[in-house]
């Protein structure tokens, strides 16, 4: 079946520049947002300041519009100086589902338009308890910080705290989720029970959220982000990646840390990938958003910071929704082949 593949340019690693002291800046003003994805009700936080550009006396204001859906719901003109920025909250209503919100600013001097600029942001409904209806499937939590237990303690997912011996002594599990960044002994007992699963096939899912390590004998390490790709490609139709944009996949890229996959071919294991990087050798997959499976065995590797971002970014929320949706549901072939 043919599926389409979204092909996205972006710019990984640290990138550090100069300018010359006698290049004039090319706006007359700055713009930005303190985060471009929120819950509501809640506030958009933006700051104003001008630029070295702005050389005649003034007076200088701003004309400030937000608009919602396409919709002006607020608009306010106030003054704007070289000593200090501005910085100016909008108290935006709750909303029932996922809206598109334009912030526009107008600089004008001496009462002359001189410069607009617009930032995109997302606004999402109030954040609730994880409650999914089509997940009725005991999880395995491994996470030693508790922050997955203080997700899931209000949830209607049943779910058993596996870093408890007693657990994996009288419990048998059929999905497992990882936290982040967990400690190596941790990891030892996560690998060596996926090892005793996998000779008896015992059909099991693994989510592991972000790593910054794995163990030497791992198929994944993390790879070196100043030598990634510039392009990422990914799959719009996945059900990974439902409710979420293009605009969504560069935000969560540029915090996510990529994985090199070695060898696949080799090893046993079938590598399908949501996320990933494009134009590297063959050999090797590279990507943010890996599945693994080998039997009756999935592994799905998520990149993306969830779990310290859950209560305050939208889109960790929805990802993490997505992911348990995975690896709960029997069909799993909506994700890319490479």
């Amino acid at each position: 079946m043919f599926r389409k593949t979204v092909i996205i340019g972006l710019l990984m690693g640290a990138v550090s520049f100069a300018v010359r002291a006698n290049t004039p800046p090319t706006s007359f003003f700055a713009m930005s947002v303190k985060s471009n994805s929120i819950y509501t009700p809640g506030k958009i936080t933006m700051s104003l300041r001008l630029t070295d550009r702005d050389v005649i006396e003034g007076p200088y204001t701003v004309r400030l519009s937000i608009f919602v859906a396409n919709t002006l719901v607020r608009e306010q003109v106030l003054p704007i100086s070289q000593q200090q920025s501005e910085n100016i909250e909008v108290l935006l209503p709750a909303v029932r589902n996922r809206t598109e919100v334009c912030c526009r600013a107008e600089l004008f001097i001496d009462g002359q338009f001189a410069e607009a600029k617009e930032l995109p942001s997302i606004i999402w409904p109030a954040l609730g308890p994880l409650r999914l209806k089509d997940v009725d499937n005991h999880i395995w939590l491994f996470d030693s910080s508790g922050r997955l237990q203080k997700i899931f303690q209000d949830s209607q997912i049943s779910f058993s705290d596996a870093l408890f011996q007693s657990v994996r002594d009288f419990e048998k599990p059929r999905i497992i989720l990882v936290g982040e960044d967990i400690k190596p002994e941790e990891m030892k007992i996560i690998v060596d029970l996926l090892d005793s699963l996998l000779k008896k096939d015992v059909p099991c899912s693994v989510l592991f959220l972000k790593q910054s390590a794995f163990l030497g004998e791992s198929q994944v390490h993390i790879a070196d982000k100043t030598k990634f790709s510039a392009y990422i490609a990914y799959d719009p139709n996945s059900l990974l990646l439902e409710d979420l944009t293009t605009l969504d996949i560069i935000e969560m890229c540029q915090n996510g840390f990529p994985l090199r996959v070695v060898e696949p071919e080799n090893n046993g294991w079938n590598i399908e990938s949501t996320v990933y990087e494009i134009g590297r050798d063959s050999k090797e997959e590279y990507g943010f958003l890996l599945i693994s499976s080998r039997g009756r065995q999935r592994v799905i590797y998520c990149q993306f910071p969830i779990a310290d971002d859950y209560s305050h970014n939208p889109r960790s929320g929805v990802l993490l929704r997505n992911l348990i949706r995975f690896v709960t549901r029997a069909n799993c072939s909506d994700t890319i082949k490479r």
